[in-house]
């Protein structure tokens, strides 16, 4: 498999753990946007640490300034295709929003009511 990934965030939590498990698979490039370079290249070193692969690429994508992601469209339009693109952020309706010099942002802290390495999530129906 010949296959690139970019995963937002992939300096901690779910965002770590799927660029781990995309390189384990098999992905041949394996992209982490952070919002900082230090933050990305870190999560890096941890990962090659972790899976024994150089697969990992850092990425400074800090999505609050456009500066910043055009910077990062214009770096990865140079490396070739993305064929997986992890997003991993999500938008609460209702919730607060925080308004930065180029778009807004919505800070989220929500308690996960279940253990997701031991099971799946309960119904989302309502």
């Amino acid at each position: 498999m010949s296959k690139t990934v970019l995963t937002t965030g992939a300096n901690s939590g779910l965002g770590f753990e799927a660029a781990a498990q995309f390189a384990e698979e098999g992905f041949h490039r394996v992209v982490l946007g952070c919002r900082s370079l230090e933050k990305a290249t870190m999560a890096q070193a941890a990962l090659e640490a972790r899976t024994g692969l150089r697969v990992f690429e850092a990425l400074e994508l800090d999505v609050s300034r456009f500066e910043a992601i055009r910077a990062a469209t214009q770096s990865l339009a140079k490396s070739g295709p993305i064929d997986v693109l992890l997003l991993n952020a999500g938008v609460l309706p209702g919730a607060e929003l925080i308004r930065t010099e180029d778009v807004l942002l919505q800070p989220l802290d929500l308690p996960c009511p279940w253990d997701c390495r031991e099971s799946s999530p309960p119904s989302m129906d309502r």
